[in-house]
């Protein structure tokens, strides 16, 4: 049976309608697609478009969207071979100066186009904010985004599209999911252009179940081949994931979701892959590595629990403020990830601490090497630190809210508020976030705001778990540290030295061009963790260096790399006992 599937997947095609509403009007365009998975080997979809233009247009620019900044390259430069026809089978004639963008003018009538998306490149065009969001196609399972393939026409914000239906049409065998409404056998009914554009599609076999809540309910399908679980496995979990957050806000959504678990060959490690996610405005997909067992699923929830939180907390909300918040939004996500694990028993107290340790260590190695305040960060391009800085302003947000208000208030509370105040609402300012904050209990929002994200005010996590009995120790890790960080290739330049580490010790200065270490010649920046990492601390590296045009030598005796670990006091009082007792509780 697998096999017959494989082949009808091979061959099967999907193909989509989409129709204006009956009031046609002079700018009420018809569009409908036919996709067809061409060639599952080289990951090609084979796109067929038709457009109806009742009435003659000015220019139209026929485009794919490319605002996705998980990529280095964007959906656009993975389109191929894009013609457009007129009804008569002739060639239209049209102007390309950008990738994946088509103007044409004098447009009436229907006309056709089609082109192939490449569905391969997340191992060659993945930015260093990882695989979220990325299309991709896995064996007979695919998984991807409307915008990263559909080409749609416009007229600069004149085009005016009604009503939309869309089906799809697939081998028997075959599913494929959506979050739009069903009005019909593989029919759906579509809001709008943009949703269709920003929900993510599956096409695969599945395993379906309904999680409902007062009459509402969540779509949830997994993956039938592949995995090494089944849907009785993963049910009760996903069950308990929804059964928190529905406590927690009180309801469902407010709109209709679905969500879908896809395998993916994660640990074949030639793709350097690991377990990700990927969110869109009604549908959300968890692909998980293909190895992953009934035993190892609870490691997994995270993941699963981060993806639904979006839809009840303030990253579905797209704030008014957006570029100021946005480190809010992502930064609330990651911290309740880790809070839910606690909360839903997947890791105990000891593995929860251990998380919040390692996190706060980063954090501070990244905060002395750099110097900079999350709101700097948010203008950098893909900066890897702004969810680490991010997450351990909202654990210093919830610890102090928690402490100050004996435990009544929580960063839950603010996200149930900010749920009820804004969730039908286009977004809220910074104004009304901080509002929520102090009202709940935090009267010093605005002067943490001000010391640890408009500045690089360090957090520390030790005087925020005082007041639980808590305490942070530091100690040597074995691991050894040279207290040093290059840039560039070839010539590589020293662009951050510790001041109290290693190289700085033996003499070694910012800007410094450092050629030799143990006497292999340096030409990548990663050399240097792989030539010291089997010594120990306190073991001896001979180094060579250019300063100002000059030669130079020195020894550097390793340092060690120092951990932070979180435990409980000895000497705690009952009440500080009792607080951390309410932190622990959901």
């Amino acid at each position: 049976m697998s096999k017959i599937f494989t082949v009808l997947l091979m061959t099967f095609c999907i193909a989509g309608f989409v129709y204006a509403s009956d009031d046609v009007g002079p700018y009420d365009w018809k569009i409908s697609y036919e996709f067809e998975v061409a060639n599952p080997a080289r990951k090609l979809i084979q796109v067929k478009a038709e457009y109806t233009f009742p009435s003659m247009t000015d220019e139209v620019v026929f485009q794919m969207d490319d605002e996705d900044n998980h990529y280095t390259e964007g959906y656009r430069r993975h389109l191929r071979a894009f013609q457009l026809k007129d009804s008569d089978g002739n060639n239209v004639d049209f102007i390309t100066d950008t990738t994946g963008l088509y103007r044409a003018s004098g447009l009436k009538g229907t006309y056709t186009a089609s082109y192939i998306v490449v569905l391969d490149h997340i191992t060659r065009a993945q930015s260093k904010l990882g695989p979220d969001d990325t299309p991709i196609m896995w064996g007979r399972t695919a998984v991807f985004p409307g915008a990263s393939v559909v080409v749609y026409p416009w007229d600069v914000g004149k085009s005016r599209i009604g009503s939309i239906k869309i089906s799809f049409k697939l081998p028997e065998e075959a599913s494929f999911l959506t979050p739009y409404e069903k009005i019909g056998e593989s029919r759906y009914s579509v809001p709008s252009v943009a949703l269709l554009k920003s929900e993510f599609w599956a096409v695969g076999a599945f395993d379906s179940f309904v999680y409902e809540k007062d009459g509402d309910s969540i779509i949830c399908s997994v993956n039938r081949d592949d995995l090494g679980f089944q849907v009785d496995d993963i049910r009760p979990k996903v069950d308990s994931v929804f059964d928190y957050l529905t406590d927690l806000f009180g309801a469902l959504p407010a709109h209709k979701i679905s969500m879908s678990v896809i395998a993916t060959p994660s640990s074949h490690k030639s793709s350097g892959l690991h377990s990700f996610g990927s969110v869109g405005q009604r549908s959300f997909s968890c692909l998980i590595d293909e190895k992953v067992s009934p035993r190892e699923l609870g490691s997994q929830m995270g993941l699963i629990a981060y993806n639904a939180l979006s839809f009840w907390t303030p990253s579905h909300f797209r704030p008014v403020s957006r570029v100021k918040l946005d480190w809010f939004t992502t930064a609330a996500l990651n911290y309740m990830q880790l809070k839910s694990m606690l909360h839903l028993g997947f890791i105990n107290e000891e593995e929860f601490l251990g998380k919040l340790a390692r996190t706060y260590n980063t954090y501070r190695e990244n905060l002395k090497r750099k110097g900079l305040s999350l709101s700097v960060m948010m203008t950098l391009p893909n900066s890897p630190d702004r969810s680490v800085y991010g997450l351990m302003v909202c654990v210093m947000f919830d610890f102090l809210l928690h402490s100050g208000t004996d435990g009544e208030q929580s960063f839950e509370n603010v996200l149930q508020k900010l749920n009820e105040e804004y969730g039908d609402a286009t977004g809220y300012t910074e104004e009304d976030l901080y509002r929520v904050f102090r009202d709940a209990g935090l009267p010093e929002i605005d002067d943490l705001i001000d010391k640890h994200v408009t500045a690089a005010g360090l957090v520390s996590l030790e005087e925020l778990l005082e007041p639980y009995g808590m305490i942070v120790r530091r100690e040597q890790s074995g691991i050894p540290e040279i207290g040093l960080r290059l840039r560039g290739k070839k010539d590589l330049m020293i662009e951050w030295v510790d001041n109290e580490g290693a190289a700085k010790k033996a003499g070694l200065e910012f800007g410094d061009i450092l050629s030799e270490v143990r006497g292999f010649k340096m030409s990548d920046a990663s050399d240097l963790q792989k030539l010291i990492s089997n010594l120990r601390p306190g073991s001896e590296v001979d180094v060579v260096y250019v300063r100002n045009g000059e030669k130079q030598s020195a020894e550097i005796l390793l340092g060690s790399r120092m951990l932070y670990r979180i435990g409980p006091e000895a000497t705690a009082s009952d009440a500080e006992k009792n607080l951390w007792a309410k932190f622990l509780q959901p």
